[in-house]
């Protein structure tokens, strides 16, 4: 009657991050240009514009 006969699972006990020596450096910052072009992609999204229609505003 979900209540775990054999202890806890071991799924939950798992790290969040990858197993090997560059498991850990896989949650870097992003860079000013993917957050430019997020914004970016965000403001064509919201208003509808297509790529050539919103180069011709800025």
């Amino acid at each position: 009657f979900k209540e775990a006969i054999f202890g806890p699972s071991k799924a939950l006990e798992r790290k969040p991050y990858g197993p090997g020596q560059h498991g850990r450096s896989r949650f870097n910052r992003k860079s000013e240009y993917a957050i430019q072009l997020e914004e970016k992609q965000k403001a064509k999204y919201t208003y509808g514009l297509l790529e050539k229609q919103f180069r011709n505003l800025y």
